[in-house]
């Protein structure tokens, strides 16, 4: 764990700095491993998509340019897929064969610089590095993650409006959940995850002994609402409220279908039985990483990776909204 310690990474980058060389590996090294440690906890995009790693030889080279993509064959055959974009123009092509392409992109942050001057002023005010690389380099890349995964949920909630429920409440009650779930279920698909805003959490905070239950009242009452879970079902928050609102009066909880494989679906008539992702698929070809250079006496820093995510199952995607 110490080479993820604040003052241990301020050391090996100041001396990164100074000597360069092995130095410059460790720099690496150490940052490296606190980026992909930050990454899977900042970005609410990997929170419910469950990204798996993938190699360079399971993707085709695209013919007009240096990129490659992944051909997923589809879980439920006559879904509608969207994948993801996440540089470049937002995504609006949906795949109605039983395949769709994966698109993987290089995210990159902004160049940072320092000298070494410098270095010694953040240590001297007590700034760790890991605050610097947390707030100028992996903010960037987990907002284009998140930022182009809700604009991808949107244009889908665009163009199906009818996967999509509004609240006249005025703070959302359990029976909007269970409607928010029903758009799912309608759809012979369970529910595997939702994602809200830490404020509209709150709101739970103000239901009855009756909808909550007694022993977890009095809990709310002491504690506030302190699980991950509501009404059985996982609960992803974020604080980025630029993407999902959490104003009185524009509210949104998203709902989607579970990633993993999952147990036999009941329906009407008879039960069906799917295996794989029921929602979409998204795969890391190379783990968030930052490279370190120096040049004179100062140190350079960029963090990147190449990742790529597609719905693959538009009616995945559903959203409780106030209105």
């Amino acid at each position: 764990m110490e080479k993820l310690e604040p003052t241990f990474l301020n050391r090996v980058f100041r001396n990164a700095a100074l000597a360069g060389g092995d130095m410059i590996k460790e720099a690496q090294a150490a940052g490296t491993d606190f980026i992909r440690k930050k990454l899977h906890e900042l970005s609410f995009h990997r929170k419910v998509m469950k990204p798996r790693m993938v190699t360079i030889d399971e993707l085709i080279p695209r013919t007009n340019s240096d990129t490659f993509y992944k051909i997923v064959a589809k879980d439920i055959k006559d879904s509608v897929a969207l994948p993801i974009a996440f540089v470049g123009k937002a995504s609006d092509t949906y795949f109605t064969e039983p395949r769709y392409e994966v698109d993987f992109y290089r995210i990159k942050s902004d160049k940072w610089i320092k000298s070494i001057d410098e270095l010694d002023v953040y240590s001297n005010l007590g700034i760790p590095i890991t605050k610097i690389i947390e707030d100028y380099m992996l903010f960037g890349i987990h907002q284009v993650e998140d930022s182009r995964f809700i604009d991808a949920c949107n244009t889908i909630i665009t163009s199906y409006p009818e996967q999509s429920v509004a609240s006249a409440s005025t703070t959302l009650a359990k029976s909007d959940f269970v409607n928010l779930f029903r758009l799912l279920t309608n759809s012979k698909l369970r529910v595997g995850t939702m994602l809200m805003a830490e404020n509209t959490l709150y709101d739970v905070w103000t239901w009855t002994m009756s909808e909550l239950g007694l022993p977890i009242a009095s809990e709310v009452l002491i504690d506030g609402y302190k699980y991950d879970r509501l009404l059985k079902y996982p609960v992803v928050t974020t604080i980025k409220r630029d993407l999902v609102p959490d104003a009185s009066n524009t509210a949104v909880v998203w709902a989607f279908a579970p990633v993993e494989a999952a147990e036999t679906v009941p329906t009407e008539v008879e039960p069906l039985e799917y295996t794989g992702n029921y929602l979409g698929v998204s795969y890391i070809l190379k783990e968030g990483q930052l490279i370190v250079e120096t040049r004179e006496d100062e140190i350079q820093m960029v963090a990147r990776e190449i990742l790529g995510t597609g719905i693959g199952n538009v009616k995945g995607v559903c959203k409780l909204y106030k209105g």
